[in-house]
């Protein structure tokens, strides 16, 4: 892995990250120190400028600073209005990568994201779809594994994330970068 060049990977990581994939259903996982380092990592990571990324308006700050840090546009939209997402959607240049980033459950108000509708209009818009699961991974979902996905379909987001006792695992397919 890149991120071993810099600071090297011990056996130990190797085999928790593999234990979180096993869990999360997932190709793949990289553990973070925290979600706030997992957000600024990889956002920037995935999207840059030229990119459109779309966010809930209650989304956590984290979110927002790594999509700040990406330089993408930031298009808010309202909170868990997926009319609003889709007019938005349309209107956003056809050969930009869009992200549409969101919170599975949001902290302040303890609301769910209508998955399944945003899944819809990331198949319609051909957009990337990222869920922070950071306050539904451990409870929801089989095994605790997340709310993704809710209704039992085996197509991976483009990335998701949440926590293991805090520090954070986003998982994501491994070829995730090659579309």
């Amino acid at each position: 892995a890149p991120r071993a060049v810099v600071t090297g990977h011990l056996p130990l990581a190797a085999e928790l990250e593999e234990a979180v994939a096993r869990w999360k259903g997932t190709e793949a996982a990289v553990v973070f120190t925290s979600g706030y380092a997992a957000n600024v990592g990889v956002i920037p990571a995935l999207v840059g400028r030229g990119d459109v990324v779309f966010s809930d308006r209650l989304n956590h700050a984290s979110i927002v600073d790594g999509i700040v840090l990406s330089r993408a546009h930031h298009v808010r939209y309202r909170h868990n209005d997926v009319e609003h997402l889709e007019h938005l959607l349309k209107k956003a240049p056809r050969e930009a990568r869009k992200l549409i980033v969101t919170d599975a459950v949001f902290s302040m108000d303890g609301d769910a994201a209508p998955l399944e509708d945003l899944v819809a209009l990331k198949e319609r818009y051909g957009a990337w779809l990222m869920v922070d699961e950071a306050h539904s991974a451990g409870l929801l979902g089989p095994r605790g594994a997340g709310w993704w996905p809710p209704w039992g379909s085996p197509r991976p987001s483009r990335c998701r994330w949440g926590p293991s006792a805090r520090p954070s695992a986003p998982t994501w397919p491994a070829r995730a970068r090659s579309s």
